[in-house]
């Protein structure tokens, strides 16, 4: 049995999930993105107001294995780490620069988190 893949994204163009859906009886592109996007609001991939802002395309395979819905979220937990730790890292030199004092540790956090917002905004 053929096979399409269908990325379905949400309102902000991101995809949330790529649906296989049979292509066979001569099926039209168009009837595949369509069920993807239906299968899509039946799993309820996103609140119900947001479900008229579901749609679809054809999957463009760039080789490799996709990848689970559970490994984005790991990669966003990855994202969260390295955050941290360059607020950390920023933090501490500012405790070095200015002279290593005690009791300054919340201070010199917040003045990281600060640069750090400011710098991933630009």
């Amino acid at each position: 049995m053929e096979e399409r893949l269908v990325d379905v994204l949400d309102g902000h163009n991101r995809i949330l999930h790529v649906f296989p859906v049979p292509a066979d009886g001569g099926r039209s592109e168009e009837d595949c993105v369509q069920q993807a996007v239906q299968e899509a609001a039946h799993l309820k991939l996103v609140p119900d107001e947001d479900v008229p802002r579901l749609h679809g395309r054809p999957h463009v395979c760039r080789g490799g294995s996709l990848t689970p819905v559970a490994d984005v979220l790991q990669l966003r937990a990855d994202e969260e780490d390295r955050r941290r730790d360059a607020i950390r890292t920023r933090a501490y030199f500012m405790w070095i620069d200015a002279g290593r004092p005690d009791g300054m540790a919340e201070q010199h956090w917040k003045q990281a988190m600060e640069f750090t917002e400011i710098s991933a905004a630009a």
